[in-house]
């Protein structure tokens, strides 16, 4: 039944720890050294998500204000082409 339970958990990747059991101070070690890596991963991914969140924050600014930049030009343009329509009538 052990070998059973230990080839399913092993196929589900998890590892069962059984105390004084053989090489379990080994595979202690070993999912705690892996914990400290995904540690280490979450920390640089968030991170990394807010540099990125103020860069993201900023071009999002820098495109608000070049569309409204836009939009000012588009209405000055229409309005130089509605006076000229007007002097030509």
């Amino acid at each position: 039944m052990k070998k059973e339970e230990e080839h399913e958990n092993s196929c589900h990747g998890e590892e069962t720890l059984i105390p004084g059991g053989a090489g379990w101070e080994e595979r202690f070690k070993r999912i705690q050294r892996q914990g400290e890596k995904m540690t280490q991963v979450k920390e640089g991914y968030l991170e990394s998500l807010e540099s990125l969140g103020e860069s993201e924050a900023d071009r999002l600014n820098n495109c608000k204000k070049r569309v409204l930049k836009f939009k000012k030009g588009f209405h000055k343009i229409a309005e130089i082409q509605n006076k000229e329509t007007k002097r030509k009538r």
